[in-house]
């Protein structure tokens, strides 16, 4: 029973850790998909077709209501039985204009996030020998404390490159200088709080795992 809470936790726990990484990936490239199919069916349809310097970026923001536009909207939609009700606006996609958005920021984003991808690969091989060292009973051995201690390397790099990407969303947000009457408007952007805690738990499991190996290596010498 034991060994089957053990994997069920180490499964969260991968779970966890890709979800933090790839979702975000996933809305990109589904804007970015969304975007281009747009675009495509334009261009079918006999539409002016887009060059390249009029490609768009899609910057995720937020949306916060300010003053009475929570009581009273000025935006809303219309169903297809003619009914219209009021909306506030959350978050939304903003298709920018290639050439307003910073190159830099741009190729920080692209190249930070399959960094990261690659990197999911040794920290979860690193994680499931941990896993299969237990399952093995062998615990208290210095080679699990060091499979902890890179696990959370690997994760506080990871983590990293997600701040990065953060910051890269909101140098190219303050780069655009955008604003909506009725609205304040952030970059829609998360701090990895829950990676970076992992991370530090990660090794400060580590350190006191080889503390608890070098006492009871101590008093076996005493003995």
């Amino acid at each position: 029973m034991r060994k089957t809470w053990i994997y069920l936790l180490s499964v969260a726990i991968i779970g966890i850790v890709c979800a933090s990484v790839l979702l975000p990936g996933i809305k990109m490239i589904s804007h970015f998909s969304e975007g281009f199919t747009a675009g495509y069916n334009a261009g079918v349809k006999g539409e002016p077709k887009a060059t390249p310097t009029e490609l768009e970026v899609p910057i995720n923001m937020t949306f916060t209501p300010t003053g009475q536009t929570y009581f009273q909207p000025n935006d809303s939609i219309v169903f297809a039985n003619g009914e219209k009700l009021p909306i506030l606006i959350d978050s939304v996609a903003v298709l920018a204009p290639q050439k307003n958005v910073p190159s830099f920021w741009q190729w920080l984003i692209i190249i930070a996030y399959p960094i990261e991808i690659i990197l999911l690969i040794p920290l979860i091989w690193t994680f499931i020998k941990f896993i299969i060292n237990i399952s093995r009973q062998d615990i208290f051995i210095r080679k699990n404390a060091k499979l902890l201690r890179k696990f959370s390397y690997i994760l506080l790099i990871i983590t990293i490159f997600e701040i990065l990407t953060g910051i890269g969303h909101e140098s190219i947000f303050h780069a655009l200088s955008l604003s909506m009457q009725g609205y304040s408007i952030d970059a829609n952007w998360s701090f990895p709080w829950s990676d970076l805690l992992l991370s530090a738990i990660g090794l400060l499991m580590a350190e006191i795992w080889m503390l608890g190996i070098k006492i009871r290596e101590d008093q076996e010498l005493t003995i």
